[in-house]
């Protein structure tokens, strides 16, 4: 049972999507009687939802952490860490801490020009 539920949460919005493109298409079928025009209409409209999705996973550094960081924000010490994910559960292989202030300096100022996208398939415990 647990499994129908998980696969229900995960296709939702692909249920919402198409709820929305069959409500769009029987309200554009009263208006538009050509066929073609019609099947022109909600391919456009297939495409834009497609488009726009896809646009939702991308963002940028600044976007991400704006909230956490801003031009008065001193960070003080950046840690990066090295995981192997090939077993169950991430395990760290490697930790360094950066406390050079200029060298801190130039990673968020690279970290800047920085495009993101989110990983659907991302697993983290």
């Amino acid at each position: 049972m647990n499994i129908f539920f998980d696969v229900s949460w995960h296709l939702f919005h692909f249920l919402l999507i198409g709820i929305l493109i069959i409500s769009v298409t029987a309200t554009l079928s009263f208006f538009i009687k050509n066929k073609i025009a019609l099947l022109v209409a909600i391919m456009t409209l297939i495409l834009v939802t497609i488009f726009v999705i896809d646009q939702t996973k991308y963002t940028t550094f600044q976007e991400l952490f704006s909230e956490h960081l801003s031009e008065e924000s001193k960070v003080r010490s950046i840690s990066i860490a090295v995981n192997d994910l090939s077993g169950d559960r991430p395990e760290t292989v490697a930790r360094k801490t950066i406390e050079d202030d200029s060298l801190i300096n130039d990673i968020l100022e690279d970290f800047e020009e920085i495009k993101l996208k989110k990983d659907e398939d991302g697993q983290f415990s």
